[in-house]
């Protein structure tokens, strides 16, 4: 019985048939195109179907005139922006509010908004899902799917074969991007891209790169979305119309930086966070009416993960509602964020929120801006500014108003509690900010943000927002890939007296900061001294830069990126830093754009010389915060005390040297810094010198009872971890390459080079298929290895630095040398992402392994790189001497394979041929018809033929493949000679050339036009009768490889 495999038509297929069942109607995209049953654009180029989108304009502005829906029409048809980012930003504001046009009435001209979509009622709105279609550009494509909705392309979905390993979900990531190079104006109204190999499914926008598409994970009537595949629940998920409306017009955003204008989307979790919020904070209000404290809730959605963008979509939304009456918006943030990352993307987000965002200097400015603005307005202050004047007990009222919503970042902190405590001296109580902030707000509502869990023993928080409201994790976020996991490695450096005294230094520290920012009075100046003389006492910080600077290049081997040191002190960041430069006197620069290392950090006037050297103004900072994220900055590590340790987003971070006292919250939010996901950045990495790992365990403990004690994981894993599988997967290996001789391959480069083939040679053998498999089994070998060298890349790049597995690095270095021979030769794990590819080639090239051989594995094996289709003696000679036969015969049939699919794509008749022969010889090499010498031979035989197999020199390309479609019938060749054989040909070129049109292979009445033509030349000279009907079918099979390409040679 004939097994029938999986086809990217069939999933094709699947997905039309749930658009359909969510209400969507469906056309192939022939039937719509020009020429087409009932075409509804004009000519290819064209990107809006004309009818449905006049027919929407009408329906949807019945009071405006003709001229208004007609200019709107040309607007919207005749659309063009500088760039395609842009022109999507400015078309998205038009389809979101309306398209402005000017209309006269009574003589005098106003601005009318033409909408476009109704946004309350889905039914309202034209529903279309298309396949295959075309689309004119710089090139002629077919995206596989295009959803419309009145009229406009607002997704396009492109799909690969699930059945088939090369083609992965990257693939059609690649092919989106050509897309929009090829026909930008289908992108230009998009609102969300959609790729997928079935089993894999992500979603993100028209400027996501790779790693910022993302999954889907919710649906509606799908209870266990993990059995479904997940483009069934991305398509379930997010195009049920009415979450697709909802989505295009709140959930969309665009923001600006050094590095151009980029578009935002959300993700589901900020989706649905955001839905549950805005009904919580609904529910919130009425209860507020009915005399209750206004209680927006908690939102916990880890760092990394969103959080921000969550804040900016929710607060959109909530001025949008009706029920809310356009409420003013108040962030609260603490003192050290104001400027931070939440304020950053607010004010870059002008689109959700219609409005820019205001920072408040003071509870006097606060207090006016709110008086002055009754409604609307989104006002940033900090938690500080709510504290009373210095010697009053309490706050005056800043506003009463019932529609103003306060937003608290990082709502788990202490000083939003409502407790009250005798002060220092005993004398009278003070309350926890909280109490002010409810004291001078009294009738607003209050939403909690944190990227943390709530201690269990934390009833504040509850007390002044509520419970949860939803809950994203950081196990649920590792798992979409919205955040990297991070790795713990302790390198303790020892400390002169006992660690508990150290922290508690630290928490009199952290208090005495609060009230003392600038660290001037006697008591603080008194504790930090203690706490500095025990973190650089007795030459310890020597010994941690010796540890730090070596560690670091040791950890740029593995993975490039950028680091955070986070000192006890400002003193003890600088005595740092000047450690640091000594090993790395090239590092230091005084300029602020220069230099491999910066301490971030304030410094009074009253500093010593040595400290206000580092003096970081704010302008000065926001420089090297842009240098810090800039991955191609040459500056590297930064050292901090606090700053930076909260609200700051730099994704190319990947290493926190944490030589500083931390614990709960506030040590989960440092060790978020490096969980941002960053190319090829397989995790973060915590390194502890001064012995955290207590705390942390404590905090992860925390985490999991906040989680409701599930098993899903740890949201932080000890290195130990991945130096395991690192082992466990160097064992596998070395398994796997048993009987190979790799004597001093890891110490000395010219005999990994004389190993290098040796290992492929063996590898390749492996890839036979066992006796007696079946027809269609995979060959096992070198795909076992590759992915095995791929965990082995990933569980480095964490554990890389410890001893252990610096023991195994040039071991490692060979085998991923041995990987990319394997990816060149054999075709297997070709299809691997540009990033994960260089990230292997910078591992081997840092370690100094291979560094010549890799580039150029042909010369190690002794041959000059050919060029398959002028073969000559030469190379066949060399290739046929190479004593690893088994790699040998690997490289012949890939290069092979490689001309023929090139040759394919122009002579179909040629292809089969070839493809047949080739396939015939690898088959009975793998199942041991042949020995690996007998197949070498078998191949350059073929080799040999599609050399020589080319036009004469009379005929073109294209009449040469019509040529051999008519002269594989021999009969016909015996017949007709050759010479009307030829005329034949040329004349069919020239008669199907002139013929074509865009798509005629999928129309019936094109393909008859067609057929018909084929026959009366074939008639007309005379090809047998009896041979007609093959011919005729494999003429018109030529045909449609070169219809389009043709189609577009003439008007």
């Amino acid at each position: 019985m004939v097994v029938r495999r999986m086809t990217e038509n069939d999933l094709e297929q699947a997905c039309i048939e749930w658009f359909r069942e969510l209400g969507w109607e469906y056309a192939h995209g022939e039937s719509i195109s020009p020429g087409g049953f009932s075409p509804e654009r004009a000519h290819y180029n064209e990107v809006v179907l004309a009818p449905r989108f006049r027919a929407a304009l009408e329906s949807l502005n019945p009071d405006l005139p003709a001229t208004a829906i007609d200019d709107a029409e040309k607007r919207v048809r005749q659309f063009a922006g500088q760039s395609l980012v842009e022109a999507n930003r400015d078309l998205y504001v038009w389809l979101r509010d309306g398209i402005p046009v000017d209309i006269e009435e009574d003589g005098h001209r106003r601005q009318a908004f033409v909408a476009v979509f109704n946004w309350a009622d889905p039914t309202r709105n034209d529903w279309l899902i298309v396949n295959q279609f075309t689309v004119k550009g710089s090139k002629t494509v077919r995206p596989d799917m295009v959803a419309f909705v009145n009229g406009l392309p607002l997704a396009v979905i492109e799909l690969k074969n699930p059945a088939d390993e090369k083609a992965d979900v990257f693939a059609a990531f690649n092919q989106i991007q050509n897309y929009k190079n090829e026909i930008p104006q289908l992108f230009e109204p998009n609102v969300v891209c959609v790729i997928s190999d079935g089993a894999v499914a992500r979603l993100g926008s028209i400027s996501a790169n790779q790693e910022r598409f993302m999954p889907w994970r919710v649906a509606e009537g799908i209870a266990t979305p993990e059995q479904h595949l997940e483009l069934e629940v991305l398509v379930r998920g997010l195009f049920e119309r009415k979450t697709f409306l909802k989505y295009f017009r709140h959930f969309v955003a665009f923001q600006t930086s050094g590095a151009g204008t980029f578009k935002v989307i959300a993700g589901y979790h900020q989706y649905h966070g955001v839905l549950k919020g805005v009904d919580r904070a609904l529910a919130s209000i009425n209860d507020h009416r009915d005399g209750k404290r206004g209680k927006g809730g908690v939102m916990w959605f880890t760092q990394g993960s969103g959080k921000s963008l969550l804040a900016v979509f929710y607060v959109g939304l909530l001025r949008e509602h009706p029920d809310l009456e356009n409420p003013t918006v108040v962030v609260v943030t603490d003192r050290k964020d104001l400027d931070g990352q939440l304020y950053e993307t607010f004010a870059s987000c002008r689109i959700p929120l219609r409005t820019t965002p205001v920072q408040a200097g003071d509870r006097v400015e606060l207090k006016k801006l709110l008086s002055e603005q009754v409604a609307g307005g989104i006002f940033f202050t900090t938690i500080q500014k709510f504290a009373p004047e210095k010697g009053q007990e309490t706050v005056e009222e800043i506003n009463p108003r019932s529609n103003i919503i306060v937003i608290c970042d990082e709502a788990h902190r202490t000083q939003y509690g409502f407790k009250s405590e005798l002060d220092k001296k005993g004398e009278k109580y003070r309350y926890g900010l909280a109490k002010y902030m409810h004291d001078a707000l009294p009738n607003a509502l209050y939403l909690g943000l944190t990227g943390t869990p709530i201690s269990e023993n934390d009833r504040d928080t509850e007390a002044v927002f509520g419970t949860y409201v939803d809950i994203y994790d950081v196990l649920a976020s590792q798992k979409d890939g919205t955040t990297v996991p991070i790795h713990y490695e302790q390198r303790i450096i020892d400390l002169s007296v006992n660690k508990s005294e150290l922290d508690s230094l630290d928490e009199e520290l952290d208090a005495l900061l609060e009230d003392d920012p600038e660290e001037q009075s006697n008591k603080t100046i008194s504790t930090l001294a203690r706490l500095e003389s025990i973190a650089m006492a007795d030459g310890r910080l020597e010994k941690l830069a010796d540890d730090l600077v070596q560690h670091w290049d040791e950890r740029l081997e593995a993975l490039d990126g950028k680091g955070m040191i986070v000192a006890i002190s400002r003193k003890a960041a600088v005595a740092l830093y000047d450690e640091i430069i000594k090993r790395r006197p090239d590092w230091h620069n005084k300029d602020i754009n220069q230099g491999v290392i910066k301490v971030v950090m304030t410094s009074p006037a009253s500093d010593p010389p040595a400290l206000r050297a580092h003096a970081t103004s704010a302008q000065e900072k926001k420089l090297l915060e842009k240098r810090i994220k800039d991955p191609d900055d040459p500056l590297k590590l930064v050292i901090v005390r606090d700053m930076w340790l909260t609200g700051f987003d730099a994704p190319c971070l990947h290493t926190l040297y944490v030589d500083k006292p931390m614990r709960g919250q506030g040590l989960m939010q440092a060790v978020a810094r490096v969980n941002r996901v960053w190319k090829d950045k397989p995790g973060g990495l915590v390194v502890d010198y001064i012995g955290i790992g207590e705390e942390l365990k404590q905090a992860i403990a925390q985490y999991t009872r906040a989680r409701g004690g599930d098993q899903r994981g740890e949201p932080v894993e000890f290195i130990d971890e991945a130096l395991k599988i690192v082992k466990e997967t160097v064992g596998v290996i070395r398994d796997m390459l048993h009987g190979v001789n790799l004597e001093g391959m890891a110490t000395d480069a010219k005999k990994a080079l004389v190993a290098l083939p040796l290992a492929m040679n063996h590898l390749v053998k492996l890839n036979q298929k066992p006796e007696g498999a079946a027809p269609d089994a995979k060959a096992p070998g070198v795909k076992r290895f590759l992915d095995q060298v791929t965990k082995l890349s990933k569980a480095q790049a964490l554990a890389g630095t410890h001893p252990d597995a610096l023991a195994l690095r040039n071991e490692i270095a060979f085998y991923q040398a041995v990987k990319a021979g394997l990816v060149k030769f054999t075709g297997v794990g070709a299809g691997k992402s540009k990033t994960e590819k260089e990230a292997a080639m910078r591992q081997i090239v840092a370690k100094g392994v291979l560094v010549n051989g890799v580039t150029d594995l042909y010369k190690t094996l002794g041959v000059d790189k050919p060029d398959i289709s002028v073969l000559d003696e030469t190379f066949l000679k060399k290739l046929g001497e190479i004593p690893q036969k088994n790699l040998a015969a690997e490289l012949l049939q890939r290069l092979i394979d490689d001309e023929i699919q090139a040759r394919g794509r122009r002579n179909t008749t040629q292809a089969q041929k070839f493809s047949k022969k080739l396939t015939d010889a690898i088959n009975k090499y793998t199942n041991r018809g042949l020995t690996s010498a007998q197949v070498i031979e078998e191949l350059i035989k073929l080799a040999h033929e599609i050399a020589a197999d080319k036009p004469p020199e009379d005929m073109t390309e294209d009449e040469f493949a019509f040529y051999e479609a008519l002269r594989e019938n021999e009969s016909a060749v015996r017949e007709m000679g050759d010479p009307v054989l030829k005329a034949l040909a040329h004349e069919l070129t020239d008669k199907l050339r002139k013929s074509a049109t865009i798509d005629w292979q999928k129309r019936e009445t094109a393909r008859a036009k067609m057929r018909l033509l084929v026959k009366v030349l074939l008639a007309k000279y005379k090809y047998p009768p009896d041979k007609q009907p093959a011919a005729l079918e494999k003429v018109i099979e030529q045909a449609e490889l070169m219809a389009d390409s043709w189609a577009f040679e003439h008007p």
